[in-house]
């Protein structure tokens, strides 16, 4: 039996292909993710599983005799009702007694509480934030105990915490999940199977997200090299009809039909190929030099009301400096990035730039650009000629390397989808050439390959980096450090990835205690915490003398040093290499008691 049975289907979008006799089955137990580029059809076939959307060519067979249960990424939430009524109603809890769900109640709790709605649950839905009415919308969902679950970006607008609750509820038990999502390592925890939706066909791989990483570079390797064969073999074909004697009109004329095969095969394995080379390039960064010092922040302070969102907060920002901060939902990362670039006032402390910082910010909010204008028009107000990074170009082709084609650069801003939008903001920020680049949830509504990229170039850039990011995975690649906000104004300083915080989070200070939790000794907490801070102290250190280290090392290559200056800063480099030495043995004799 399966859940979803997809035949034949076959649909376009204006002159665009997004379907062409696609097949997809979805059987009881598997959890499928569908991956797929912006705007290659991953909403609209879910459009059309819904019933939403018509199409003209195949069929598509959604089992009615299961439960199956969809969230969109808009909710359709009565405003006037409060999230208890919206979830927990008595018809409900008697339709899923009638079904033989006798936890209903007990079910409902728990993902009220998870979700952090437990507090709120007599509030009215209008009163509701996005991020909070998308919970509760993905609350409804699950609450159902469905048979056959459909998220769409499920992940968005939950901390981070949540989303790792998500992972555990999902794999739990022989729930049939589709889901789309950008989030790769809840790709690489709950999914079984990886769906690629491409050429309007769906390419299946079993396995989770590592799985399909490996076996897609296996296959555009077979792929790029059968291109380079059947290119081989045009050029012999190519050759021939063009020396092909006229008396041999048999002959020729099949070699003919066969040099018409050999040009539709390559042409058929170009357009196979092509999406390895369509993506949006980034090139390695260079920027204004930064001095040692950045950005000096001193018993900062500032709460809201009744609510503490920093106390007494202090950091020095050094040149190359790449920091995360993660913390709750509502927990004030955002108005920490807005203490930081004095948009708000601080209610005590002291914030001082240094005057060489060019800083700037992708917020999570779209500017109000003027709808009517086009795409290339905004970049254009810029300069027809545009500076970028380590070259020149026109708007255009910037334009182009973004992925918008000369066509869509004629396109109005109001008509620009919501990714679409984010992609041309993150340019519009990229352009300046920061040399302090501040990113707000920059990974929202992107697909995971214009991720990737956006990676490989943050991971060449020198300048210093903040982050604010629900997404593990890219926090993991990019930062060296976590401010972890914790509530009530208190930020901890973690030296470390996201993942090593992470182990330890879970380690030491469990999330819940239950009955049977064997909770730790005092004395033994205090004197972790104390060792722990001890090694994040080392690791401090340790990064802020391999970066002199670093400066010192460029300095060798420069032409101006004479004898005396070389060998006054091979000492220092010594010196420093057995500072460094010292401290990481420290470090490590910490790290294995």
């Amino acid at each position: 039996m399966s859940y979803l049975t997809i035949r034949n289907l076959s649909q376009t979008f204006w002159d665009k292909v997004l379907f062409d006799h696609l097949d997809m089955t979805i059987v009881p137990g598997q959890r499928v993710a569908l991956i797929a580029r912006n705007g290659t059809g991953k909403t609209s076939l879910l459009n059309i599983i819904m019933g939403t959307m018509l199409y003209p060519e195949g069929t598509v067979e959604l089992n009615r005799n299961i439960r199956t249960r969809i969230l969109t990424q808009e909710h359709n939430l009565d405003p006037d009702k409060t999230i208890r009524d919206t979830l927990v109603t008595d018809d409900k809890i008697l339709q899923m007694h009638e079904l033989g769900i006798w936890d209903y109640e007990i079910q409902a709790q728990l993902i009220l509480t998870e979700l952090g709605l437990r507090n709120i649950k007599d509030q009215k839905v209008w009163l509701l934030s996005w991020w909070e009415a998308k919970r509760v919308s993905l609350a409804q969902v699950l609450i159902d105990q469905p048979d056959f679950l459909i998220l769409d970006e499920p992940t968005n607008h939950l901390d981070v915490s949540m989303i790792e609750w998500l992972e555990s509820y999902l794999t739990t038990g022989n729930k049939t999940v589709l889901l789309i999502t950008h989030d790769r390592y809840f790709l690489e925890h709950v999914c079984t199977h990886i769906y690629e939706l491409e050429h309007g066909q769906i390419r299946s791989y079993t396995g989770n997200y590592s799985y399909y990483i490996q076996n897609k570079a296996e296959r555009e390797a077979i792929e790029q090299s059968t291109l380079h064969k059947m290119k081989q073999v045009y050029k012999q074909e190519l050759e021939w009809i063009r020396r092909a004697p006229q008396g041999r009109q048999t002959k020729s004329n099949y070699r003919t039909w066969q040099f018409d095969i050999v040009v539709d095969n390559l042409s058929n394995q170009k357009k196979r190929v092509a999406h390895i080379n369509n993506t949006l390039e980034l090139w390695t960064s260079h920027h204004s030099r930064l001095g040692w010092l950045v950005l000096k922040v001193k018993n900062l302070t500032k709460s809201f009301e009744s609510k503490m969102i920093v106390d007494r907060f202090s950091h020095e920002f050094h040149a190359g400096e790449r920091v995360g901060i993660i913390g709750a939902n509502g927990v004030g990362k955002s108005s920490l990035i807005k203490l930081l670039l004095e948009q708000i006032p601080a209610d005590s402390g002291s914030i001082v730039w240094w005057n060489t910082i060019s800083v700037w910010h992708y917020e999570q909010q779209i500017p109000a650009w003027n709808p009517t204008q086009t795409v290339l028009w905004l970049i254009q107000e810029m300069g027809n000629q545009i500076r970028w990074w380590n070259t020149t170009m026109s708007a255009s082709l910037l334009l182009e390397q973004f992925m918008f084609s000369p066509k869509h650069q004629r396109t109005l801003l109001g008509s620009l989808s919501g990714w679409e939008k984010r992609r041309l903001a993150l340019l519009m920020v990229l352009i300046q050439q920061p040399n302090f680049l501040i990113l707000d949830e920059p990974t929202n509504d992107f697909d995971i390959m214009t991720i990737n990229i956006l990676e490989q170039f943050l991971m060449s850039y020198s300048g210093c980096l903040v982050i604010i990011s629900h997404d593990r995975y890219f926090m993991d690649k990019l930062v060296d450090h976590l401010f972890v906000m914790e509530g009530d104004g208190k930020i901890t300083d973690f030296w470390g990835s996201y993942t090593d915080w992470h182990n330890q989070h879970i380690l030491w200070w469990p999330k819940k205690a239950t009955e049977t939790t064997t909770t730790v000794a005092p004395t033994v907490k205090a004197s972790w915490n104390k060792h722990h801070y001890t090694m994040n102290e080392y690791m401090k250190q340790i990064t802020k003398l391999t970066t002199q280290k670093d400066k010192l090392l460029l300095q060798l290559d420069e032409v101006w040093l004479d004898y005396v200056d070389y060998t006054r800063v091979g000492s220092q480099i010594n010196e420093l290499t057995s500072k460094i030495n010292e401290l990481e043995e420290k470090w490590f004799e910490l790290a294995e008691m």
